[in-house]
């Protein structure tokens, strides 16, 4: 479990690495930087390699990114209101259950019935 010390200032909480997400975004990140880099390096001298390559594959790339966060919007959406849904049908049914287990002696009969 995370404890948090309120008197520490707010950029000293979000750069440390105990229960962080950056040190797991870092082995994905710090990989692929470097072989970009090197990628480059080595490419930027090759006259057969023109930059609409470079375009093509950020147009690509950019593409699966939306598609991938408008997937996950959608189903974040759904989820909350189907998660709404449930929410409203057990509170009908507890308010059913109060509604109906009175003990007041006029209500006697539809208590019965329940």
């Amino acid at each position: 479990m995370i404890t948090y010390n309120l008197n520490q200032s707010q950029l000293r909480l979000l750069c440390r690495l105990r229960g962080s997400v950056f040190p797991k975004a870092m082995q994905w990140a710090l990989p692929t930087t470097v072989f970009a880099g090197v990628l480059h390096h080595f490419l930027e001298r090759d006259e057969r390699v023109s930059m609409s390559h470079f375009v093509s594959i950020q147009y690509v790339m950019g593409f699966l990114l939306v598609f991938r966060t408008q997937l996950a919007y959608t189903r974040f959406w759904e989820a909350a209101t189907i998660l709404q849904r449930v929410r409203g049908t057990w509170f009908n049914a507890v308010s059913a259950c109060f509604a109906f287990c009175s003990t007041s002696a006029e209500k006697k009969d539809s208590v019965d019935k329940f």
